[in-house]
């Protein structure tokens, strides 16, 4: 249950990073979130975007160092990216909505895990074991 709360937590710093039931976003928000996920997707433009911020650095060193490879590295992102998606989804692009429930989770993860959909749910437990595998 430890390493689930702390892949819980690395993927919710990695979804805070940015700074950037469902609800229909406006099209602003709707073209900051595709612009936010295509520079988390692709390697060199999320270092770039990494380096300008002293937190993404620090997130990005604890997920590294957690994944202990570029391939569970990537799945830490889309993760991430996925959690995020949902986030601005049921908070219809809310950054306030957002922030709130973020917060709540990093006091409790595992009630915030229950809230994930089942199929992330499923890729926590998945990135929960790789992290453990290779922490053995």
């Amino acid at each position: 249950m430890m390493r689930l709360a702390i892949v819980t937590l690395a993927a919710l710093s990695l979804a805070v990073a940015p700074s950037l039931g469902a609800q229909t976003l406006d099209p602003q928000t709707a073209k900051a979130l595709a612009e936010a996920i295509r520079v988390i997707q692709d390697p060199a433009l999320r270092q770039t975007a990494i380096t300008k911020d002293r937190k993404a650095v620090e997130a990005d060193r604890q997920v590294r160092a957690l994944a202990g490879s570029e391939p569970v590295t990537q799945e830490f992102y889309q993760f991430a990216i996925d959690i995020f998606v949902d986030l601005m989804q049921s908070a219809g692009g809310d950054m306030k909505k957002i922030t709130e429930t973020l917060e709540r989770a990093k006091s409790d993860p595992a009630a915030f895990a229950a809230t994930l959909s089942p199929r992330n749910r499923e890729r926590l437990k998945q990135l929960s074991t790789k992290v453990g595998e290779r922490a053995r």
